[in-house]
């Protein structure tokens, strides 16, 4: 009995060390002010051409022909 309870104890220590960790970065929040939100993205959002060599094709594909949905 002692030994699964140890046994048990380090399984759940391994996963969650070993498990990912992902962090907010909220040094530039959206703005709440829609007539600021796009100087935001411009600032905070690279130019497609710049994220050509890393990003995912499939991505690519869709971005190369974007659509604006109106609601």
């Amino acid at each position: 009995m002692g030994y699964n309870y140890v046994s048990l104890i380090v399984t759940i220590l391994l996963v969650v060390i070993t498990s990912p960790v992902v962090f907010g970065n909220d040094a530039a929040p959206i703005p709440e002010n829609k007539g600021r939100i796009e100087q935001w993205f411009n600032t905070n959002v690279p130019s497609l051409a710049s994220r050509k060599s890393t990003s995912d094709p499939a991505l690519l594909t869709a971005e190369a022909k974007p659509r604006i949905i109106k609601a």
